[in-house]
């Protein structure tokens, strides 16, 4: 069995040279040879996007992020469950969705990570034709968020805050997302979210 480090060094490698067919070969390798591992929770984390976006094989994608979720990892484990989440909403499997998100959304301390799978527990009940239990969870979601812009400090606050304040405008209310918008912008928002955040303040 090829040792953990060689194959992260191997990995590395392609990664480097932009190789995305040998980085996902390494990757099922460490995976298969090294499982329970940080690296293997990780490793099936991203294989389960690489099948999801490069190959398109929605199945395939599943297999990959169920493990990941599985490894219990502080990190990946929930972001598995979100991408899982959104493909049994695209394949219309609504209530499984909801199970995979709120698995997320209900975890403590509450986080941007939480925040979002929130947000999409909402989306996958409207889906479902459950619209008084998408308000229901609309109103923890968004509280969730309020806290979250009290709570948080420096670029974590700013995303909170840029999440809110979409939300708000989203549901056309102008007086609350404004100042949320602004604050967000002069708080460190990323680069991406500050354009995004510029164009609906334009639209305000």
């Amino acid at each position: 069995m090829a040792k953990l480090s060689d194959l992260l060094r191997d990995l590395d490698r392609a990664l480097a040279a932009d190789d995305q067919d040998t980085a996902a070969s390494v990757r099922r390798t460490i995976a298969e040879g090294h499982p329970g591992t940080p690296e293997a929770a990780e490793a099936h984390f991203k294989l389960g996007l690489f099948q999801l976006f490069k190959r398109q094989d929605l199945d395939a994608a599943a297999t990959h992020l169920r493990e990941a979720a599985k490894a219990k990892h502080a990190v990946w484990s929930p972001q598995a469950r979100i991408s899982l989440g959104l493909i049994l909403h695209r394949q219309g499997k609504f209530q499984q969705a909801v199970f995979e998100l709120r698995r997320v959304s209900g975890m403590t301390p509450p986080s941007l990570i939480t925040a979002q799978a929130a947000g999409l527990v909402v989306l996958s009940l409207r889906s479902d034709g459950k619209a008084q239990e998408a308000e229901r969870a609309r109103g923890q979601q968004l509280d969730m968020l309020d806290k979250l812009t009290r709570s948080l400090a420096g670029e974590e606050q700013a995303m909170a805050r840029f999440m809110l304040g979409m939300e708000h405008k989203h549901d056309g209310r102008r007086d609350k997302a404004k100042p949320l918008l602004q604050a967000a912008l002069t708080g460190g928002l990323p680069a991406a979210e500050a354009a995004v955040a510029k164009r609906a303040l334009a639209d305000l």
